[in-house]
């Protein structure tokens, strides 16, 4: 899949329109703003940012529902503006929205509709529809009402529907949603291991669990304003984000005033000093670019008659990245 120059612009309602539409919109807004991305064919691709950041808005024009303002985007080389039949195809789309379901149909004549609505030929249909319940795992609640299932199982009906075109590429927005971290497991392995690694389909996934992309996917897009503002694995992100390394040291028999001392320290940075039980150990989060600096702490809590009992280097996680990422993009 590939974009190339996306753009989306919304404007406000005019003339008789603006009377009786309810939209918030009072002067035009660019939801996405010339993205430009190529998903590899077999890739489990993520596609994160903040609440606004214009997500949703571009997997819907990825996804033909509804159409770019500029730009081009190309499905196994399909121009989905020029071929949008064609395009549909090879698209499956699975949200985590229950009410595109009907709620007093089993799971199985949901499917039939929907397989319906997406031209999947009378002599297959129900063919497919027993192939995608077997791939999620619903075939034994296959004729169970709708409303019956637990969040999960909502869920994996969702990706289900997605499946029934047998999609080259499957788009997932926020596919564990409210999930517990057992189901969302079970639906991280169908995705990964099923989908992915066993199918080969590729994989464009939305989502905010920061942990999840890292888990799945292999690159990542991250979005803010409208705007793509890093592509690429999370490894490299790491190495793209200057970060203070973050040092964990416990000790024993400092006095508070020494203490009070090494926190004004304007060589360390940054340090946060906590009480650990009340008996005279104390924990410091020392953050820092200068490795020399933590070594230099330990030799003065020793000389100054302390203890070190434990000294560690912390990973940074993938959500301070993420942040530091998207702040820095602001603030040029």
């Amino acid at each position: 899949m590939e974009t190339e120059r996306l753009i989306k612009i919304f404007y406000p309602p005019r003339g008789l329109l603006k009377v009786v539409s309810k939209s918030p919109l009072k002067s035009e807004l660019t939801a996405v703003d010339e993205v430009s991305l190529k998903v590899n064919e077999g890739e489990v691709f993520g596609l994160l940012g903040p609440n606004g950041a214009g997500k949703t808005t571009l997997i819907k024009m990825l996804c033909t529902l509804i159409r770019p303002t500029s730009g081009r985007v190309l499905i196994g080389g399909v121009d989905i503006l020029q071929e949008e039949d064609k395009a549909k195809r090879l698209i499956g789309l699975a949200t985590a929205d229950e009410r595109n379901f009907y709620w007093r149909l089993t799971a199985r004549e949901n499917l039939e509709f929907f397989a319906a609505l997406s031209n999947v030929p009378r002599a297959r249909l129900k063919r497919a529809v027993s192939e995608a319940l077997e791939q999620v795992g619903l075939t034994d609640a296959a004729d169970n009402m709708f409303y019956s299932f637990s969040s999960g199982m909502k869920q994996k009906l969702g990706i289900a529907r997605a499946l029934l075109v047998n999609p080259r590429i499957l788009f997932l927005d926020e596919p564990t949603r409210s999930l517990d971290p057992i189901t969302a497991l079970g639906v991280k392995q169908l995705i990964r291991k099923r989908f992915a690694d066993d199918q080969g389909k590729t994989i464009f996934l939305s989502t905010h669990r920061l942990e999840e992309a890292e888990q799945l996917c292999d690159r990542i897009a991250i979005m803010d304003g409208g705007r793509v503002i890093f592509v690429g694995s999370v490894g490299e992100l790491r190495k793209k984000v200057t970060q203070k390394d973050k040092y964990i040291v416990e000790t024993k028999g400092l006095s508070d005033k020494w203490l009070a001392k090494a926190a004004l320290r304007e060589s360390l940075h940054d340090i946060s000093l906590s009480n650990i039980d009340g008996n005279g150990s104390w924990r410091l989060e020392v953050k820092t670019r200068e490795g020399d600096s933590v070594s230099k702490l330990l030799g003065e809590i020793v000389a100054g008659g302390g203890r070190v009992v434990s000294c560690y280097k912390e990973q940074c996680r993938l959500e301070d990245l993420f942040i530091d990422l998207v702040k820095g993009g602001r603030s040029n």
